[in-house]
This record gives structure tokens, sequence and C-alpha cells, in this order.
């Protein structure tokens, strides 16, 4: 069954409606406290996992993803490496290691995870090996 035909959409709203969700849950990662942050990075953590075992490619849910929602994505996203709170910073940098397949291409977020590599905070230190481990960055 087609999954527009499960969710009662019109053909092709299907995408729109999967686009929508996205950019949500971008928002809340931007608005929420670390539990938030923490809760959706478990939603991509379980799906790069998924995919994984499958022996798929981990970005299997942004593949019919446009390249403008992509950037918006990143767009909203992106504001949180320049916070002043580490544990944001660091939870960011988390998330982009979830969404490798679509990072590892915009020069201004692999300065940021690179740069990652020199930062006087252990906990963003620390997030390199699993940002290698997860994406393209090495």
């Amino acid at each position: 069954m087609p999954v527009y035909s499960m969710l009662g959409l019109v053909p092709g709203e299907d995408r729109l409606f999967a686009d929508a969700i996205l950019l949500r849950l971008a928002d809340a990662f931007v608005t929420g406290d670390n539990v938030t942050k923490i809760a959706i990075i478990n939603v991509f953590l379980s799906t790069v996992r998924q995919c994984k075992t499958k022996h798929a490619r981990a970005h299997g849910i942004f593949s019919n993803m446009s390249m403008e929602i992509r950037l918006e994505l990143l767009r909203r996203v992106k504001a949180l490496l320049n916070a002043k709170c580490i544990e944001s910073r660091a939870l960011t940098l988390i998330l982009f290691g979830c969404w490798a397949d679509i990072t590892k291409d915009i020069a201004e977020i692999r300065h940021a995870i690179l740069s990652a590599l020199v930062s006087c905070h252990v906990l963003e230190v620390r997030l390199v090996p699993f940002l290698a481990d997860h994406g393209s960055y090495s």
C-alpha cells in the first residue's frame, strides 16, 4: 500500500508531509532543551543503525528530498554551532554526524566539524571519532 494512502493524502503529498516533519524536528531541536535534543538525535541514530544493519545507505530518509529542503534543514540547525552552550554545540555536531550524507558536502559545516578537533572543550573533541565513524568527514 502506498504511503499516501495510509495517511489519507493525495498522491505526491507524502513527500511534502515527510519534509514538513523533518523541518519541524529541526525547529524542535533548535528551540528545545537538551532532553528534547537528545530525543531527536535518538530518532536519527536509530535510522542510521537500521540502515547500516540492512547494508543500505544511511541517507534513506533524505534520498527523495530536494536540495532546497536539505539546505533549509541545515540552515535551521546550523545556528546552534555558534551557541554559547557547549552541550548544544556538541549535540548539534552529533546530529550532523547522523546527517553526514547531506552535510559532508557543505563547506561551512565541514569546517565546524573539523574545528571541533582543536576545540578547547573536551566534549566537542570527544565527538570527533563519532563523527568520523558515522560520516565521511575524515
